[in-house]
C-alpha cells in the first residue's frame, strides 16, 4: 500500500467576490476545516471516490459558493445549477420573459481506478447533485444511465432516498441581492469540486455547480462533462472551474491529462493547456486543480480569484482565495523570450498597461546576466509601448516575490506635480533594508543613484543607454547586498519604478488586505499622483481592443528584432 495521499478542493474560479470581509473570513475557515477533514479521512484509509463525494457535498451546502445552496440565479432570478462565463452574443431575449420558477443543478464524478463516470444535470429538487451521481456510480444495475437530466434524475434521487428540498432552498439572500443589483452584468461564474488521491494509489475527480450568474434558462455548461470540466484515470485527476463554453469547447480537462501523459510536468501541463486554450477561446477565464498518482498537485488560474484548499504528504496545508497565477493569455502576448513573457493586461488598473511574467524564476533567484537580460527586454517593450502614442513615460511595479509585474504607459501632459508614488499598499526600502511601516512611501536610495543620476520624466527603463546600464548594475548590487533577502521575507514586497518620483526605484511593503479580494480601482492618466499598484483590476470583457494593441506591439518588436539582426 502506498503512503501518499492528497486532496485539492476548489470553491470556484471567479472574477468578482460578492461577499464582505466577514464572509471572506468565514470562507477561509470553512476551507481549512474541510481540507483537514479530508486529509484525516484519507490517512484513515477512505477511498478517493468516497472522500471526493463527501467533500463536494459539503461544498454544495456552503452558501458562499456557487453550487447547490448559494447557486447562481438565471436572468429570471431563479436557480439552474450549471457553469459558464461567456455572454452569448445572439438574441435570447425571450429567455428573460419566460416564467421559470426553478433552479437546475448539475454534477459529475469519475472513479480514476475504473474510469467509471456518472453525471446529472437540470436537477430541481435534489439537495446534493453529487450524491445522486455517486449513487448512479455505485449502482449494480447494468442499465443505469451514465448521464441523467431533469425530472427523471430528480425522481431517481427521490427513489434512492436522497435528501429532496424545495427549489427555494437553493436561494440565498446574498445571491438574490447581487442579482437585483447587477442583473445587467455577466461577471460571476463558479463551480465546486475536488481531486483526490487515496492510500491505495487511486484517484477520483468530482465537480458540481450552480452556473453562471444571470445565465439564460436552459443552458448547460462543462462542469459535469467528462474531458471538459473533469477527468480522472489511473495517472491523473483534473477538475476545472470557470467559463463553461470555453472549457467545453477546448475540452480543457482532457487537454491537461494528455499533456501530462506526454511527459510534461504537472504544473507545466496545466499551464500549457490553459495557455493553448486561450489561443482558440480568448474569453476563457478559469481555474484548474490537478493531482497525480505519485502525489504531485497544482492549482492554477487565469481568473482573478480561485478558492482552494489542499493538503498531502510532503505538502503544506493551504486554503483560501488565491490570485491569478497566469495573468497573460495567448492572444494578448506581445513579447516572449527564454526569460520573460509580456502581454497586454486583461486586469488593468490604468490605461496602456502591460503585464510581464518570468519563466520558472524570479528576481530572487536570478544571476547578474539574467537581471541584465530581463531589464534589457523590458526596455525594448517599454520603447515599443511608447511608440504607440498616448504615453510619454513608462513606470513599473513587480508582483510580490518578483515573479513578474506591470509596465504602465504614463501620459504626463498637463500640470502634474511631483508626488510620492501612491501604491496604496506600501512602505519604504532603504539601502540597509530598514523597514518603515508608514502608509506613504519614503524616498529611496540604492547606492548613489540619487546623487549620480538625475530624475528623468521618462523613467529608468527609457533612460539613455549608459545611465540605464548603470541603473541595472545598481539593481544587481542591491540584490547582492540585501534586496534579495528582503524579497524573501514573509512580508509582501514589490519593486516600483516611478518616473514622477524624485528617485528611480522604490521597494514597497504591500498590504494584501488593501483591495483583496476585491479588484483594485481603475486610475485615470492625468492625475497628480501616479497611483501604481501590483494588484489586478476588474477583467476587461471586450478583449478585441486589447488584442489589437498586442498585435501592434508584436509588429513593432518584431521589426526592431529584424533591424537588430
Amino acid at each position: 500500500m502506498d503512503t501518499r495521499t492528497g486532496i485539492i478542493l476548489h470553491g470556484g474560479a471567479s472574477e468578482s467576490w460578492i461577499g464582505d470581509e466577514a464572509s471572506h473570513a468565514t470562507t477561509r475557515a470553512f476551507l481549512k476545516s474541510l481540507v483537514i477533514k479530508a486529509e484525516k479521512r484519507l490517512r484513515a484509509g477512505f477511498k478517493a471516490v468516497d472522500v471526493a463525494t463527501e467533500i463536494v457535498a459539503e461544498l454544495e451546502d456552503f452558501p458562499e459558493f456557487n453550487a447547490g445552496r448559494g447557486a447562481a440565479v438565471n436572468r429570471d432570478g431563479v436557480h439552474e445549477v450549471r457553469i459558464t462565463y461567456n455572454m452569448i452574443q445572439i438574441d435570447l431575449s425571450y429567455a428573460c420573459h419566460t416564467n421559470y420558477s426553478d433552479c437546475k443543478l448539475e454534477a459529475g464524478i469519475i472513479n480514476g481506478r475504473t474510469a467509471a463516470y456518472r453525471a446529472v444535470t437540470c436537477l430541481q429538487n435534489t439537495r446534493n447533485p453529487i450524491k445522486l451521481a455517486r449513487a448512479m456510480l455505485d449502482s449494480s444495475d447494468a442499465h443505469t444511465p451514465v448521464f441523467m437530466a431533469g425530472e427523471g434524475a430528480d425522481k431517481l434521487a427521490s427513489h434512492l432516498g436522497l435528501d429532496m428540498v424545495a427549489n427555494t432552498f437553493f436561494t440565498t439572500e446574498r445571491r438574490l441581492d447581487y442579482w437585483q443589483k447587477h442583473r445587467a452584468e455577466v461577471l460571476e461564474h463558479g463551480t465546486v469540486g475536488a481531486v483526490v488521491l487515496d492510500l491505495h494509489g487511486h484517484l477520483a475527480a468530482a465537480n458540481s455547480t450552480g452556473g453562471m450568474m444571470f445565465k439564460y434558462p436552459g443552458r448547460i455548461g462543462d462542469t459535469a462533462i467528462s474531458g471538459a470540466g473533469l477527468y480522472a484515470d489511473q495517472q491523473i485527476a483534473v477538475a476545472c472551474s470557470g467559463g463553461g463554453e470555453a472549457i467545453l469547447t477546448s475540452m480543457l480537462a482532457s487537454r491537461v491529462a494528455n499533456l501530462y501523459r506526454s511527459g510534461l510536468k504537472l504544473e507545466t501541463a496545466v499551464k500549457k493547456a490553459m495557455w493553448d486554450a486561450t489561443g482558440t477561446c480568448p474569453s476563457l477565464s478559469c481555474g484548474i486543480i490537478a493531482i497525480t498518482a505519485d502525489g504531485k498537485q497544482t492549482a492554477q488560474c487565469n481568473s482573478r480569484l480561485f478558492a482552494i484548499g489542499s493538503a498531502g504528504l510532503g505538502s503544506s496545508l493551504q486554503y483560501g482565495l488565491i490570485g491569478c497565477t497566469m495573468p497573460i493569455i495567448a492572444p494578448l502576448c506581445c513579447f516572449e523570450d527564454d526569460l520573460v513573457r509580456v502581454g497586454v493586461s486583461k486586469h488593468p488598473t490604468r490605461q496602456s498597461q502591460l503585464t510581464f511574467c518570468l519563466k520558472d524564476t524570479s528576481l530572487i533567484a536570478m544571476d547578474q546576466k539574467q537581471v541584465e537580460n530581463l531589464f534589457g527586454s523590458l526596455r525594448r517593450v517599454a520603447k515599443a509601448l511608447l511608440s504607440l502614442g498616448g504615453a510619454d513615460s513608462v513606470a513599473m511595479v513587480t508582483f510580490t516575490g518578483g515573479r513578474g509585474g506591470h509596465l504602465f504607459g504614463i501620459r504626463s501632459t498637463g500640470s502634474i506635480s511631483p508626488a510620492s508614488t501612491d501604491l496604496k499598499e506600501d512602505s519604504a526600502f532603504r539601502a540597509h533594508i530598514k523597514i518603515d511601516k508608514t502608509v506613504e512611501p519614503l524616498q529611496v536610495v540604492i547606492d548613489s543613484w540619487q546623487s549620480s543620476v538625475p530624475r528623468r520624466s521618462s523613467g529608468f527603463l527609457l533612460a539613455p543607454a549608459v545611465e540605464f546600464r548603470a541603473i541595472v548594475a545598481g539593481v544587481w548590487a542591491a540584490l547582492s547586498r540585501g534586496l534579495r533577502v528582503a524579497l524573501q521575507t514573509p512580508l509582501h514586497w514589490a519593486i516600483a519604478a516611478d518616473p514622477f518620483h524624485d528617485d528611480l526605484m522604490l521597494l514597497c511593503f504591500t498590504h494584501d488586505k488593501h483591495h483583496w479580494p476585491n479588484a483594485a480601482p481603475f486610475q485615470s492618466d492625468n492625475i497628480g499622483q501616479l497611483g501604481l499598484t501590483s494588484a489586478l483590476g476588474r477583467r476587461i470583457l471586450d478583449l478585441e481592443p486589447l488584442c489589437v494593441t498586442a498585435r501592434r506591439l508584436r509588429t513593432k518588436l518584431e521589426c526592431h528584432q529584424t533591424n537588430v539582426k
